[in-house]
């Protein structure tokens, strides 16, 4: 309740205490002179009665004005403080962040290559022939060295039979290098080493070379194979029952 509807209570309550005092003045005025309402004690004690109800009704009527006057102060200061207390929510907005996602590179070992030179010390090679080098083997030709990509196991018959059918499967040439042993599709089927001598029996098919300058680069490079290993220092190939160096002495152009 505002001050616009308290304000009407408290002129209401003016006007009673104003008709209560005015009542008093009366009684007392009849109670000094009693002929101002008549010679009788009757009249004057209903007088008196209508007075003291008076008063008490206006008595009642003003204390229940200033009862709700005061109920209505509290109620608009409750709700005064309500109302300004009353806290105002702002929400502020949460910026949207974009998120960069950072891809870390997960770690791992780190593979150093081997140089494209590198060889292992117990490497087992195969020979093939670098033509036209003034060299002492074939028509003025050189030996080169290749690695198979095995290495030595420590058994000479195994380590042997390893070089040798390496070489009879190495094709025709490895990259400027050549093979003269191509044509041949041979491969070991036993060995008998004993005092430094290896035999070795071959089986498959033979070609015979063109000419004999081949023939002195088959033997060349199968020889120099076989004789890599420290222990042999006589090699003997057959192919099945003859000697290799007895088929290399016959070539086409001959």
């Amino acid at each position: 309740m505002d001050n616009d509807q308290i304000s009407p209570n408290k002129k209401f309550l003016v006007r009673k205490i104003a008709v209560l005092i005015l009542c008093v003045i009366y009684l007392s005025a009849c109670k000094l002179n009693p002929f101002i309402v008549g010679n009788s004690p009757t009249v004057t004690h209903d007088i008196d009665s209508t007075i003291t109800a008076a008063v008490m009704t206006i008595y009642s009527e003003a204390t229940e004005i200033v009862q709700i006057a005061k109920l209505s102060e509290t109620a608009t200061q409750t709700l005064t403080a309500s109302t300004t207390q009353t806290s105002t929510i702002t929400h502020t907005p949460i910026p949207s962040s974009t998120s960069t996602i950072t891809k870390t590179a997960t770690s791992s070992a780190t593979v150093t290559p081997l140089p494209s030179n590198f060889v292992p010390e117990n490497a087992i090679f195969i020979y093939f022939v670098q033509l036209d080098t003034g060299g002492p083997i074939g028509c003025g030709d050189s030996l080169v060295k290749i690695w198979t990509g095995h290495v030595k196991s420590g058994n000479l018959i195994n380590d042997l039979s390893v070089a040798i059918n390496s070489m009879f499967r190495a094709g025709h040439y490895h990259g400027g290098l050549y093979n003269a042993t191509y044509l041949s599709n041979l491969q070991v089927t036993g060995i008998e080493f004993d005092a430094g001598r290896a035999d070795v029996h071959l089986d498959g098919s033979y070609s015979v070379p063109i000419d004999s300058c081949d023939a002195s680069r088959y033997q060349s490079q199968v020889r120099a194979t076989a004789l890599q290993f420290d222990e042999i220092n006589r090699f003997v190939p057959w192919v099945r029952d003859k000697l290799l160096e007895d088929l290399l002495a016959i070539y086409s152009d001959s």
